[in-house]
């Protein structure tokens, strides 16, 4: 099974990430333009049309400057906690409100989008709300956490779960580690 991982963008200019299959793919996080995220699939051969789901982290705008137009222009889903789209509808930075796009998630409740099983977790931060994610995928277990704070006992139970692990602490340092090695935060995993 094959796992892609693309950082799109990282940075308090924006943030977004790709993971995906040959088949289809999530944003993780929208803090870029829609021509930006559109071009650099482009470049990387991954079609846009596959983006089946985008998943907040919190509600800061360089995390959420485009989730509007994916959720409503796009008709992407778009899934984070409550309180993430409690901030979202408020941000000025986010020009259209989410409505028939918007999905609310639990922490520490899996939910399915295609063949991903997601679990959003807690994550401390200086947001209204802030999750990570934990994606399973086959053998593929993938943690994202970013703006970590400091490494709680559930930021650590998650990054100790997984064997791909990307990490965006507060003084944006990005770490990417793949089953004990380091590797470039642009990636494709595959099972043996």
């Amino acid at each position: 099974m094959k796992l892609s991982f693309l950082s799109l963008a990282s940075g308090s200019s924006g943030n977004c990430y790709y993971l995906g299959t040959p088949e289809f793919g999530v944003l993780i996080d929208a803090g870029i333009g829609i021509r930006t995220i559109k071009k650099v699939l482009k470049d990387k051969a991954i079609d846009f049309s596959k983006i089946v789901a985008v998943l907040i982290t919190h509600d800061h705008a360089d995390h959420i400057k485009t989730v509007g137009c994916l959720g409503e222009k796009h008709c992407i889903p778009v899934y984070t906690t409550e309180a993430v789209h409690r901030g979202i509808s408020k941000s000025r930075y986010v020009e259209e409100t989410l409505v028939s796009s918007r999905k609310v998630i639990e922490k520490e409740v899996p939910f399915m989008i295609r063949d991903f099983r997601i679990t959003a977790f807690e994550v401390p931060h200086d947001s209204t709300d802030n999750v990570g994610y934990y994606i399973e995928y086959g053998d593929h277990k993938f943690t994202l956490a970013t703006d970590v704070g400091h490494i709680t006992e559930t930021v650590s139970k998650y990054m100790g779960m997984a064997n791909h692990l990307i990490i965006d602490v507060a003084i944006r340092h990005v770490s990417c580690f793949s089953e004990g090695t380091r590797s470039q935060p642009d990636r494709t995993f595959e099972q043996p």
